[in-house]
């Protein structure tokens, strides 16, 4: 997942990250894919410039939580049980 806060967008930062991302992952022998919300136009805009070609389209869920302690409690876990 690339994010490229608003106040750095616009100045090449998520093109050279994707694109030196890209030739390390075609070094290895491996695909490059980029996930885009389509609304995203920017992104759109940036994949497009790199060389992206639209693959294919779907609806996908995306799972998040928030932080490590939440994590942790999830799964019974001390903070801490890593130090012990």
């Amino acid at each position: 997942m690339l994010f490229v806060k608003e106040k750095f967008r616009g100045n090449g930062f998520g093109k050279l990250i994707s694109t030196t991302l890209s030739q390390s992952f075609f070094r290895e022998g491996y695909s490059s894919i980029g996930w885009v919300i389509e609304s995203n136009e920017s992104s759109v805009r940036m994949h497009t410039s790199c060389g992206y070609k639209i693959k294919d389209k779907f609806d996908f869920i995306i799972h998040h939580m928030e932080t490590q302690e939440e994590y942790f409690k999830r799964f019974g876990y001390s903070q801490h049980s890593s130090d012990e």
